[in-house]
């Protein structure tokens, strides 16, 4: 599971950012526990947005910065 979450979040990364853009992962230790850090300079998701991505009652996707299909459904 955790490599999946891990390959989500920089697929996204690369899907979102453009051209030039930068990505980093990162990792810390924080008392007894490893803080995994994502960071990447992409588009961003609006506040409109933000609140549709965790429903379970529906899916939702935007495309990519070079129109890369999303994995969500429309």
């Amino acid at each position: 599971m955790f490599k999946t979450i891990l390959r989500n979040l920089i697929s996204n990364g690369i899907k979102f950012t453009k051209e030039g853009g930068q990505i980093t992962v990162s990792a810390e230790e924080e008392n007894d526990f490893i803080k995994i850090l994502a960071q990447d300079s992409g588009v961003g998701i609006s506040d409109e947005n933000i609140g549709k991505l965790f429903r379970i009652d529906g899916n939702f996707t935007t495309q990519g910065t070079n129109k890369e299909r999303g994995t969500g459904w429309d």
